[in-house]
């Protein structure tokens, strides 16, 4: 099965370092939200979190026009897949969380905003890595470049 990953470099938060970017993955794999959490960890940091608004406009830009909905890293009791409380801010769509199904206790991000729905249904994703890229070490070894995180 042939897989697409799309790499999107942006700003956000993650852990103490309120400075560092993130490095985003569209991931064109159906997964459960499960699987997809595991698929991420397995090759990243983990599921998407997202802390602003400018975070989801990057993110719905990003994403090919066929995607309807992807797993982002939000389930019950509506915390992200790393173990932080949602901030203040909060992108759901409208009439979400439906806390009267209890069945639908994970989210997808669409362009409409958050949707919870059932982590067994399968979606596309997107994963970040935390990792610090802030410092590159850039060699010169003729007639190519390589870059190596520090």
């Amino acid at each position: 099965m042939d897989q697409t990953v799309f790499t999107l470099l942006f700003s956000g938060i993650f852990g103490v370092s309120s400075s560092l970017p993130l490095m985003y993955f569209y991931v064109n794999q159906n997964k459960t939200w499960l699987e997809a959490q595991s698929t991420c960890r397995g090759l990243y940091t983990d599921l998407a979190t997202v802390y602003s608004m400018d975070d989801v406009k990057r993110l719905t830009q990003a994403l090919p026009g066929s995607s309807d909905a992807v797993w982002i890293g939000l389930r019950k009791s509506w915390v992200w897949s790393s173990g932080e409380a949602v901030s203040n801010y909060s992108h759901w769509k409208p009439y979400n969380p439906n806390e009267g199904n209890a069945e639908a206790s994970c989210a997808v991000l669409t362009t409409a905003g958050w949707q919870d729905w059932y982590c067994s249904n399968t979606y596309y994703f997107v994963c970040f890595d935390g990792n610090d890229y802030n410092l590159l070490l850039v060699t010169h070894f003729k007639p190519t470049f390589s870059c190596f995180p520090l």
